[in-house]
């Protein structure tokens, strides 16, 4: 979009914030976010976290988020949805159970920047990342993945172009629309961890 993404602002409140509540009334016991603009993560009142392959991708991104993990489970968000539905992301960390990864599935679209991870899942993502993959859905190999249907099309809805801001707004009748900055976040929370990622 040529912007931050995190600090679109949608009724006044950014994008990365919208993601930060819902993940906290999900449960989250704790929120990290991963890379983008620190002051403006910290001024927010956020745990910001480095990211420790800037600029390489959701899977470093993703690394980062279970390197800094301290429960074991995380819960991974793009820092750009626009309305996240706290009893969905809810419903996608209990899917962990005992499985290495959940990906939700939306409309028969596997959404891989959203997934509860195991911090076990860690040393085959690393194995991956250094023999030079860099898909999310590459990198998990042998790994057990559970991926539930979610049937709300809208929970887990992204910006990803302008006109998906516009079409947004027009169907959730939002009136204040505007752009700041950022992308990606990973948060942790409630026995599990949640993580926001940066743009890539």
């Amino acid at each position: 979009m040529g912007s931050d993404k995190a600090f679109l602002a949608v009724d006044g409140t950014g994008l990365l914030e919208r993601v930060v509540a819902a993940a906290e009334a999900a449960g989250a016991s704790a929120v990290q976010v991963i890379g983008g603009n620190a002051k403006r993560i910290q001024a927010l009142g956020y745990e910001y976290v480095a990211d420790i392959y800037p600029r390489m991708g959701p899977l470093g991104a993703t690394i980062t988020a279970l390197v800094s993990a301290s429960q074991p489970a995380v819960l991974v968000l793009p820092c750009d949805l626009l309305e996240p539905k706290p009893a969905v992301l809810a419903e996608i960390v209990a899917a962990l159970s005992h499985h290495d990864v959940v990906v939700p599935t939306v409309g028969g679209r596997s959404q891989w920047a959203t997934a509860t991870w195991s911090v076990a899942a860690l040393p085959a993502l690393m194995a991956s990342f250094d023999r030079g993959v860099r898909a999310l859905r590459h990198a998990v190999g042998s790994l057990s993945v559970v991926q539930p249907t979610i049937l709300d099309q809208n929970a887990l809805a992204d910006v990803d172009t302008p006109a998906d801001f516009r079409r947004w707004s027009e169907v959730a009748g939002f009136e204040n629309l505007a752009c700041n900055t950022q992308k990606v976040a990973s948060t942790s929370g409630a026995k599990n961890g949640a993580a926001l990622p940066e743009n890539h």
